[in-house]
C-alpha cells in the first residue's frame, strides 16, 4: 500500500510539474508585463516624489540663502555703525591727549615759576640770616623769611606732583587712543568680513534659484513618465486573465497531489507503528555487567513485573560488613580495611570504608522488630558498612555473595 501510494504521488507530481510548466510560462509572461508596468509606475512615482523633494530642498536653500543675505546686510550695517562710533571715539581720545599734553605744559610752567620763587626766597633767607647775625633786623623778620621759604618749597612740591599727574594722564590718554585705534581696525575688519559673507550668500542664492528651476523641470518630466507607465499597466492586466485560467488548472492538479500525499502519510504511520512493535521485541539492560540466574526461555512471552534474568553490574562490586552498633562509633569513611575472602586464600585484599548506613539492617527487613509490645529483650543491632576495593583487579576476582572477613584499621 505504501509503495502504491508513493507511485500515485509521483505520478501526480509529474502531472503537476507539466501543468505548472505550462501555467508558469503563461504566468511569467503576464507577471513580467504586470511587473514591468508596476515597476514603471513605482519608478515614475518615486521620480516624481524625488523631484518634488528636490524642488522643496532647492526652495528651502534659496530661502535660507535670502535669509543669510538679510542677516549679513544687518551685520554690515551694525559693523559700519560700530566703525563710525569707533572713529568718533578715536577723535575724542585724540582731543583728550592734546588737552592732557596742554595740562603737562601748563604744570611744567607752574613748576618753573615755583622753583624761581623758591630760589628768590632762599636768597632772601640767607641775606636775612646775615642781617640777623649783624643785628640789622629783628628775629621776627627773620622768622617771616624762613616761613616764606617753607611755603615756596611746599608750592614747588605741589607743582611737581601736578606735573607728574599730568604726565600720567597723558600716558593714560595715549593708551586709550591706541586701544581706540585698535577698535577702529577691528571694526574695519568686521565690515570687510561681513561684505565677503554677503557676496558668498548672494552667490548661494543665485545657485539655489537655478536649482529650483531644474527641479521643477524634473517634476514635469517625472509626471509624464508616470502617465506612460499607467498606460502600460492597463495593457498588461489583459494578459493576466489568461494566466489566471492556467492557475485554476494547476490548483486542480495540486488537489490530486494532496490526496496522494495524504495516502503516503497514512502508509508512513503504519510503517512507524511496525517499527515501534519491532523495537518492543528487544529489552536492554540498564548497565553493563554479567548475567546470573536466567528464568526466560526461548519462545516465552515476557510479562510485566516478572524477572527474566539477574544482572551483576561490572566494576561495582563492594563488601557489606555488618558491624555491631557498639563498634561503629570509631569507624569513619576513608579508613583502611583488610579484606580476607574465603574463596581467595592468596591473602588479604586492600579496601577502604566508603560509607556507613543510616539505619540498622533489621530496620529494612520484611517484618521489622517492634519494641513497644512490653516483652522487650535488648539485642545488639548490626549496622551495614560499605567497603570498596582499592584495586579494580581485586574487585574483578570477587563474586557476589562470597563470605569475607573485614578488619578495619581505625584512624588509618
Amino acid at each position: 500500500d505504501y509503495a502504491a501510494a508513493v507511485a500515485d504521488a509521483k505520478a501526480a507530481g509529474y502531472a503537476i510539474q507539466a501543468a505548472e510548466a505550462v501555467s508558469e510560462a503563461s504566468r511569467l509572461d503576464s507577471e513580467g508585463l504586470v511587473n514591468q508596468g508596476t515597476a514603471g509606475i513605482a519608478n515614475s512615482a518615486a521620480a516624481v516624489a524625488q523631484a518634488r523633494a528636490n524642488v522643496m530642498g532647492a526652495t528651502a536653500s534659496a530661502m535660507g540663502a535670502q535669509a543669510e543675505i538679510e542677516s549679513t546686510r544687518a551685520d554690515i550695517s551694525a559693523a559700519q555703525a560700530n566703525l563710525v562710533t569707533s572713529q568718533r571715539q578715536t577723535e575724542s581720545a585724540q582731543q583728550a591727549v592734546s588737552v592732557a599734553e596742554d595740562g603737562v605744559r601748563s604744570a611744567e610752567a607752574n613748576l618753573a615759576v615755583a622753583q624761581s620763587q623758591v630760589n628768590l626766597a632762599e636768597t632772601e633767607y640767607k641775606r636775612n640770616r646775615e642781617l640777623l647775625e649783624a643785628g640789622a633786623i629783628s628775629r621776627r623778620q627773620f622768622d617771616q623769611s624762613e616761613s616764606l621759604v617753607q611755603q615756596q618749597r611746599s608750592l614747588v612740591q605741589s607743582a611737581f606732583a601736578t606735573v607728574t599727574n599730568a604726565r600720567d594722564l597723558v600716558n593714560q590718554r595715549k593708551a586709550d587712543l591706541a586701544a581706540q585705534r585698535a577698535r577702529v581696525l577691528a571694526a574695519k575688519a568686521a565690515v570687510q568680513l561681513s561684505e565677503a559673507k554677503l557676496r558668498v550668500a548672494q552667490s548661494k542664492a543665485t545657485s539655489s534659484t537655478a536649482n529650483v528651476q531644474v527641479a521643477e523641470a524634473q517634476v514635469a518630466a517625472a509626471r509624464q513618465s508616470l502617465v506612460a507607465a499607467k498606460g502600460k499597466l492597463v495593457q498588461s492586466e489583459g494578459t493576466g486573465q489568461t494566466a489566471a485560467a492556467n492557475t485554476v488548472r494547476v490548483s486542480q492538479t495540486e488537489a490530486a497531489r494532496d490526496q496522494a500525499l495524504a495516502r503516503i502519510q497514512t502508509a508512513k504511520a503504519a510503517v512507524d507503528n511496525a517499527k515501534l512493535d519491532l523495537a518492543h521485541t528487544r529489552i536492554y539492560a540498564p548497565k553493563s555487567g554479567q548475567l546470573g540466574r536466567r528464568t526466560a526461555q526461548i519462545g516465552a512471552e515476557a510479562q510485566a513485573n516478572v524477572p527474566l534474568v539477574s544482572l551483576v553490574p561490572s566494576g561495582e562490586v563492594y563488601v557489606t560488613a555488618n558491624f555491631k552498633e557498639t563498634q561503629t562509633h570509631r569507624i569513619k569513611p576513608g579508613d583502611r580495611v583488610e579484606i580476607e575472602v574465603d574463596g581467595l586464600p592468596t591473602g588479604p585484599l586492600e579496601g577502604k570504608v566508603e560509607s556507613i548506613a543510616s539505619a540498622t539492617g533489621s530496620t529494612f527487613t520484611l517484618l521489622p522488630p517492634d519494641n513497644a509490645t512490653g516483652n522487650f529483650v535488648k539485642v545488639v543491632q548490626r549496622i551495614p558498612v560499605k567497603i570498596a576495593f582499592v584495586h579494580p583487579e581485586d574487585a574483578a576476582r570477587v563474586r557476589v555473595g562470597m563470605s569475607v572477613t573485614a578488619i578495619i584499621r581505625v584512624g588509618s
